[in-house]
């Protein structure tokens, strides 16, 4: 999951004192508008089209900083398909990704059975890998943009 959040520079932090709600929804549409390929790049990584549903942009907005999260999200409606994208992508048992923290530890070393379970493929994490600080520039320079139109 990639979490993106804006802190401007001096002339953004300026622009928000003399304008906040603006900039910041001019943030929000920024966010949302240089986040969208990337998630079509997300839905393109799925190994199977019926999991693209799964991969969501949320934003969030609070204090004056403004956050989007790129990720696989399900809920009971869509069960067991949801788990199913998460167990290819980050593995079970012995298979699980030793760069994920799990919130449950597996002691393969316990249970024959444990040595065995799905090898993670990390197809998430590939499709987004380094696109954060590319996202993040993108967004910047449109504020600086709005910033310096602002100030004509």
């Amino acid at each position: 999951m990639i979490k993106a959040e804006v802190i401007g520079a001096e002339a953004v932090q300026r622009a928000f004192d003399r304008f906040p709600d603006e900039m910041i929804k001019e943030m929000r549409k920024s966010l949302r508008r240089r986040t969208k390929p990337l998630l079509e790049r997300v839905k393109s990584a799925s190994p199977k089209t019926e999991w693209n549903d799964f991969a969501t942009l949320k934003m969030k907005s609070k204090g004056g900083r403004v956050s989007s999260t790129i990720g696989f999200f399900g809920d009971q409606a869509k069960g067991i398909e949801w788990f199913k994208a998460y167990w290819l992508n980050y593995g079970t048992l012995a298979g699980r990704d030793p760069e994920h923290e799990f919130k449950y530890r597996v002691n393969a070393n316990r249970h024959k059975k444990q040595r065995h379970g799905i090898d993670y493929e990390n197809f998430f994490e590939n499709a987004v890998k380094g696109q954060d600080e590319v996202v993040m520039a993108q967004v910047e320079k449109d504020l600086e943009q709005y910033v310096e139109q602002r100030n004509k």
